[in-house]
């Protein structure tokens, strides 16, 4: 595609100003997942995983992704001392950021924490909101994360894999608790999938102010290892099994259930060649109506025309029929839900129950 370019004075830089003006417009996700388009050129900024071994092209593809990283890196045109523990880039591009701390130099989580809030300019381009998915507060036993420096005003979620059920991490015998960071998180497969189907960027409108607020998704570590390990179990054993999730209040259920709700339309066979589910229903209680539920999958669907709502087994019928791929009822009665199940016994069905109390 750039051969395109090459006739053009400066074609590198025009590159480059297309590139930031997309950044700053749409954020580095919308990059990565749909490329540039410069007049007729369309440059590919990050191959996709491949689904199956059936293409061999897309295999070299996604293998020619460049996956690096860089240590103390220097940030800042004006004050060139500054410089952020490590950055991630992905083809070039940088991804994510990390402060590590070490207790041995009398330092933990919290002082890296406190960098981000303190010493960050979040004016700086590495650190303005969407340029990069997610910043990291790292030390050997606990992490930490935010998808948005605001001084202050940042918000640190815990990215921690939790021990016997309370805050942190388990012992690891061969390692830093945190290790998981590195060994399973950040690898190339894992990150890849977390850019094509977890991280989103929502851009809400507020009815009262009419102001436009734009939320950075990035998944905690426990929402990511229950949502994959369903999938992986599905994979693996098909239609039929069942599943129970407990998650604590405040922990991100519906996000949780939103995420699991688009994988499970997207999830292949083993061979990756057939979707294992046609549709994926999720119920939710009428006396709640989760709203919020409602408008965390509406928000996240970037193709139209696939989700629907559901308040009898007619419409929930009408809507597997015409195709729907994810269905949101407010049901209560399994009963009812078969009856709108009817004369679809040639077809497999997922089904999430928020609340299954």
């Amino acid at each position: 595609e750039l051969a395109k370019f090459h006739d053009r004075p400066n074609w590198q830089r025009l590159v480059l100003e297309r590139l930031d003006r997309k950044i700053k417009k749409d954020g580095i996700l919308a990059i990565l997942k749909k490329g540039l388009a410069i007049d007729d050129a369309h440059l590919t900024l990050l191959y996709r995983q491949p689904y199956n071994d059936l293409n061999p092209d897309v295999i070299k593809q996604f293998n020619a992704n460049i996956f690096s990283i860089g240590r103390q890196i220097h940030y800042s045109a004006t004050d060139t001392f500054l410089s952020v523990d490590m950055v991630l880039f992905i083809n070039g591009l940088p991804l994510a950021t990390f402060e590590l701390k070490n207790p041995w130099t009398g330092q933990n989580i919290y002082h890296a924490r406190k960098q981000y809030c303190e010493d960050r300019d979040p004016t700086e381009p590495l650190f303005q909101f969407g340029r990069c998915l997610v910043h990291f507060a790292v030390d050997p036993d606990e992490v930490f994360m935010a998808t948005k420096l605001d001084g202050k005003g940042t918000f640190f979620l815990p990215f921690n894999k939790s021990n016997n059920g309370g805050k942190g991490n388990p012992v690891n015998l061969i390692g830093h608790r945190t290790a998981y960071l590195w060994e399973e998180v950040l690898e190339r497969k894992s990150l890849t999938n977390i850019i094509e189907h977890f991280a989103k960027l929502v851009v809400e409108k507020d009815k009262q102010t009419g102001k436009t607020k734009k939320t950075l998704y990035f998944p905690r570590y426990h929402q990511m290892d229950v949502v994959r390990g369903i999938l992986a179990h599905v994979r693996e054993h098909g239609t039929g099994q069942r599943y129970l999730i407990q998650h604590s209040a405040g922990s991100g259920k519906s996000n949780s259930i939103t995420w699991l709700g688009y994988q499970l339309i997207e999830l292949y066979d083993q061979a990756g060649t057939h979707n294992i589910f046609d549709s994926v229903i999720i119920v939710t209680d009428r006396r709640v109506l989760d709203k919020q539920l409602k408008d965390n999958i509406k928000s996240f669907s970037e193709v139209k025309n696939i989700v629907a709502h559901a308040f009898n087994s007619q419409e929930l019928k009408t809507s597997l029929e015409n195709g729907k791929k994810l269905i949101i009822t407010t049901i209560q009665k399994f009963p009812f839900i078969l009856e709108g199940l009817g004369d679809l016994s040639d077809r497999k069905f997922a089904v999430i129950i928020d609340e299954a109390h």
